[in-house]
C-alpha cells in the first residue's frame, strides 16, 4: 500500500471529525473572537485571564454572554486542533513505517 492510498482511504475513513460541523465550529470561534475585539477586547494567550476577569468585573450581561460562548468554542476548536495534529503526525511517521496497513487500520481505530 502505497502513502496516496493511505491518504485516500484515511480521507473517506475518518469519522465526520474533519466536516463542515468543524467548520462551523471554527467560523463562530472567529465571529465571537471579532465581536469581543470590537468591544475592545483583545485575547491573546498571554493576557487572557486579565482579560477575562475584565470582562467579568465589568459585570455587563452581553459581554459575559459572549465570553462564555468563546470560551465554549475554543474548547472545541482546541480539540478539533489535537485531531488534526495526530493526523499530521499520523502522515508524518507512515511514510517510515514497515507496517503500513496495520498502522492505518490503528489510527482509523482510534475515531471511534
Amino acid at each position: 500500500m502505497n502513502i496516496n492510498e493511505i491518504k485516500e482511504i484515511s480521507l473517506k475513513e475518518i469519522p465526520n471529525r474533519f466536516n463542515v460541523i468543524n467548520l462551523c465550529t471554527v467560523y463562530k470561534y472567529i465571529t465571537i473572537k471579532n465581536e469581543l475585539v470590537d468591544k475592545g477586547y483583545l485575547i491573546d494567550t498571554s493576557e487572557r485571564e486579565n482579560v477575562f476577569i475584565e470582562i467579568i468585573t465589568k459585570n455587563n450581561p452581553r459581554e459575559i454572554q459572549l465570553l462564555e460562548k468563546y470560551l465554549e468554542i475554543y474548547d472545541l476548536v482546541q480539540e478539533n486542533m489535537g485531531l488534526v495534529k495526530r493526523y499530521d503526525n499520523f502522515f508524518k511517521n507512515i511514510e517510515n513505517s514497515d507496517q503500513k496497513e496495520t498502522d492505518l487500520h490503528n489510527f482509523l481505530a482510534s475515531f471511534n
